[in-house]
């Protein structure tokens, strides 16, 4: 007799698997950051020293999270984009508030939840709620303008709806017009909001860490990082682009198709799409870390599969920025050649390669199918301070 899958059976599965690896990544920046005397300047000086040791190979290496040591003393300002059940939200906020609680401080401080749609009484949108949440805990506000509405506002025309309307990462065949006349919408609207954001925050966001979060628009205009739920390792060699690229289950569903068995999320860093005619270049940016992966028990949909994924994969990428490890990283301003594979988890063998910045973590290249992934902590001990 067969068993139903079931949203909860695979949640029970898979949380024991998540929060071993919790466990696993907490522990080692907890000593990390002891060894720092939780002293966030403490700890990008010493990174920024390890960037400029590499700079006659590699010239100048740039932090993934901006840090501003003239102004900045204390903590990371950084900001959440999320869309729909807010899901990785969640657990994000969820690892800066036990951080928070476990430690007395935080590395990264949220200092705002944004979104582009109001929540939804029938749960399928609910990043409000979720701010809402860690308001008093830690202080987030929450900044939200409905593309919706705003659209309906703007008096554009509307046929399908607003976001079909004006949805330019499609691979339909499009004139090239059309796809500029969508961008463009798109481009005014992350303007508002963005503008939105700097009313309410008064931030400037080009000088904080924005980070993705299951939101459903590309970036125009600004850089950010971003949870995948797929391997991002793994290249097409005839495009030259990501194998698995999309939101939801669109990429789980190719890896399903090419015979995967395990499956890896990734962090990437986000380049925006500042033209049109770039709109394949999505998901393209380069590979900040590599999920240590759900196995596959038995035949699953790309649904469920995702459904794992973001306990074994998203929740624990959502810990290492909370806690700071995104602050260990650099990218290169001069391109190198990164290898990627071309294949299921590399398994023929057989690499690919792009010209792209490098990713450096501390003092050492860890790009493309050598991303830092779980288990690497132990080179993190060997490159910082007196960890080991």
């Amino acid at each position: 007799m067969s068993i139903e899958v079931t949203e909860e059976l695979i949640l029970t599965e898979t949380k024991p698997i998540s929060d071993a690896r919790v466990k696993e990544l907490t522990n080692f920046l907890y000593e990390f950051w002891e060894q720092y005397n939780k002293n966030v300047r403490e700890l990008v000086l010493d990174v920024r020293e390890k960037f400029d040791s590499l700079h006659s190979g590699y010239g100048e290496i740039v932090p993934v999270v901006p840090f501003d040591l003239a102004s900045q003393r204390d903590a990371v300002n950084a900001v959440l984009f999320a869309s729909g059940k807010a899901t990785t939200l969640d657990y994000e906020l969820e690892a800066a508030l036990r951080i928070k609680e476990d430690l007395g401080f935080n590395p990264v401080k949220y200092v705002a939840v944004v979104s582009n749609a109001n929540d939804k009484s029938d749960g399928s949108v609910r990043v409000r709620e979720v701010a809402e949440k860690y308001r008093e805990s830690l202080g987030v506000k929450y900044v939200c303008l409905d593309f919706k509405e705003w659209y309906k506002k703007m008096g554009f025309p509307k046929t399908k709806g607003p976001i079909p309307d004006t949805n330019f990462i499609t691979e339909n065949e499009i004139p090239d017009s059309e796809r500029a006349r969508r961008f463009d919408i798109r481009q005014q609207f992350e303007s508002a909001l963005m503008g939105e954001l700097e009313r309410i925050v008064r931030i400037n966001p080009h000088q904080s860490a924005l980070r993705l979060r299951g939101y459903n628009f590309p970036f125009i205009g600004y850089e950010a990082t971003d949870t995948h739920p797929a391997d991002l390792r793994d290249y097409n060699p005839e495009t030259g682009k990501p194998r698995y690229p999309g939101w939801q289950s669109k990429a789980t569903e190719g890896m399903i198709k090419d015979g995967y068995t395990t499956f890896h999320g990734s962090l990437i860093y986000v380049n925006p799409i500042t033209d049109p005619s770039l709109w394949q270049d999505l998901d393209a940016g380069e590979l900040l870390y590599a999920g240590g992966g759900y196995e596959l028990p038995e035949k699953r949909t790309a649904k469920q599969i995702q459904t794992a994924m973001k306990l074994t994969e998203d929740r624990i990428m959502c810990y290492f920025e909370a806690m700071g490890g995104t602050l260990l990283m650099g990218r290169t301003v001069r391109p190198g050649n990164v290898h990627y594979f071309t294949s299921p988890n590399g398994r023929d063998g057989v690499l690919f390669e792009v010209q792209q910045r490098l990713v450096v973590v501390g003092d050492r290249i860890m790009s493309g199918c050598d991303a830092f992934e779980l288990g690497n902590y132990y080179q993190l001990k060997e490159m910082f301070h007196d960890c080991n």
